[in-house]
């Protein structure tokens, strides 16, 4: 399998996601609303999350990325 790459675009309302192949293009987009509470500090677990789920839905490891 070809490696990945994960782009993240972090935005006021909500957090862009993005797997793509080496050579930019995109294989899947999904996004998840930008937690602001407690000034922001659950954004980066957030993202972290959602990343880890989609790759364990879609049998994937870090090792992939």
């Amino acid at each position: 399998m070809t490696k990945k790459i994960i782009g993240v675009d972090l935005g006021g309302t909500s957090v862009k996601l993005a797997i793509l192949d080496v050579l930019g293009n995109i294989e899947y987009q999904w996004s998840i609303p930008t937690d602001i509470s407690d000034n922001g500090k659950n954004i980066v677990s957030d993202i972290i999350r959602s990343i880890q789920e989609y790759l364990l839905e879609n049998s994937l490891s870090l090792g992939d990325i």
